[in-house]
């Protein structure tokens, strides 16, 4: 349990940020097919747009010499990561659906990165973290994203049945979980999690901007 320190009025807006990033052009080549050289990634943190993507026409390169790349056969498409020769299926979903269902890089850490699935609709955004090295996704599958500091390695998201409730950060290097008390005051509707963002990570201290009731906060917790 984490003791609030202090909430004070914010006058600026709330700002959501999360990275949404291209990734590799839709081809019907078989998936061992070679790759074309990707693009230079985009910054992080880049608002998520709340539509139907463009497609994807190049891989997102990750930390490490990893990247996400895109194939579609007939009837399905599908994620890859890759490394060099090696490559491993991350998503996969029916040829023609949304591509933000079927997932793009939010947070890109040393050796682990999250890969969103937006539906939208006011559903929230359905989150993975998946190790680079096994390509294996090690959160629990109700995860739903709320925010993350690359620099510090961590991950702030909840449940679907503890959202409005219970807030977990996780911390990616050390795999410690600490779980936070939502604002008081906070409304559990989906849509409002992207109020909620990481604005500061000091030694034993999360700083957090939400706004409850109409009203921009900080909260700080201990950690």
């Amino acid at each position: 349990m984490y003791k609030v320190y202090y909430c004070i009025a914010l006058t600026a807006s709330a700002i959501w940020f999360m990275g949404c990033h291209q990734t590799h052009r839709k081809t019907d080549l078989p998936f061992t097919d070679s790759l074309s050289q990707p693009t230079k990634k985009q910054q992080a943190h880049q608002p998520v747009v709340l539509r139907s993507l463009p497609e994807y026409d190049y891989d997102t390169l990750l930390k490490g010499g990893y990247r996400i790349s895109f194939r579609a056969d007939d009837s399905s498409e599908h994620l890859f990561l890759v490394k060099g020769a090696d490559s491993k299926e991350i998503a996969e979903g029916t040829r023609g659906m949304l591509y933000k269902n079927l997932g793009y890089e939010a947070a890109d850490f040393d050796d682990f990165f999250v890969l969103v699935h937006s539906y939208g609709s006011g559903n929230p955004h359905n989150i993975e973290l998946i190790e680079k090295r096994s390509g294996n996704n090690i959160l629990e599958s109700d995860a739903i994203w709320i925010d993350a500091n690359e620099g510090s390695q961590i991950l702030l998201y909840t449940r679907e049945d503890t959202a409005g409730k219970k807030m977990t950060l996780y911390d990616v290097r050390t795999h410690r979980k600490l779980f936070l008390d939502f604002p008081r005051g906070f409304s559990s509707d989906p849509l409002k999690l992207m109020n909620i963002r990481i604005i500061r990570v000091d030694p034993g201290k999360l700083s957090i901007a939400c706004k409850v009731r109409g009203i921009e906060k900080i909260i700080v917790y201990e950690r």
